[in-house]
């Protein structure tokens, strides 16, 4: 007997899946971070990437990569590397469990920007949400009269980078292939981060190797699995 679910459901649903690789590489991040700089595993993570799809999109042919959003998804680009390499630092240098809970703020910047910059409905379920999310978000950043520290900020600012890119791969997959838009990001990424890896470059263990092929499989489920999310229901 098949289910006929919502489109939201479906999304949400995508979305846990991403949550859970995401959180895979997080663990993963934290344990390479001891040896490996933030630069390098970010290129290759993206390298492992675009190795692992580009046999997948060429199967119909040169054409399965044409598109005409090339500039925006630069853009997009730009503000997920930003993130990455943010929340990698953090990773490396901060609590872990605080560090998760802090980004998971990300949804929260994202309804708020979706609302403004894609015209999705400002519901009041959606803002009794958003207002319920920053107020656990305080109270972590703040629990008693402690001075929020800069490295909780660094994470904030990468939740807040994240959501922007997340709002503009709405934007792309309303006329691009979810799968596509994901491959360009980290295309951008591995030329983003290129220059960082060769001056930071530190020789990477045989451990380390397997954790950094592990971490690129991890960002193709995730991402593959977030903008299918993006492409199935709102984006907040």
């Amino acid at each position: 007997m098949s289910v006929d679910l919502s489109a939201p459901m479906r999304g949400a649903l995508w979305m846990i899946g991403a949550m859970a690789f995401f959180s895979i590489m997080t663990v993963q991040v934290r344990y390479l971070s001891d040896t490996i700089p933030a630069s390098e595993q970010a290129f290759f993570r993206g390298l492992v990437a675009i190795v692992v799809m580009l046999p997948w999109l060429l199967r119909g042919g040169l054409d399965s990569l044409k598109t005409r959003r090339l500039p925006l998804i630069g853009v997009r680009s730009a503000f997920i590397a930003v993130g990455v390499w943010t929340w990698f630092y953090a990773v490396a240098v901060m609590p872990l469990a605080e560090a998760v809970a802090l980004h998971f703020t990300l949804p929260l910047f994202g309804i708020v920007l979706a609302m403004a910059f894609l015209g999705e409905k400002a519901t009041m379920h959606r803002w009794i949400a958003t207002a319920i999310g920053f107020s656990g978000m305080l109270v972590i950043l703040r629990p008693g009269f402690i001075a929020i520290e800069f490295i909780a900020l660094v994470v904030l600012f990468s939740a807040l980078c994240y959501a922007v890119g997340s709002v503009i791969t709405k934007a792309l997959v309303r006329t691009e292939a979810p799968d596509l838009v994901v491959f360009y990001m980290n295309l951008y990424g591995v030329l983003f981060f290129a220059v960082p890896t060769y001056l930071e470059w530190v020789t990477p263990t045989f451990d380390d190797w397997m954790l950094l092929f592990l971490l690129g499989l991890c960002t193709v489920a995730a991402h593959v699995c977030y903008t299918r999310g993006l492409v199935t229901a709102d984006a907040s």
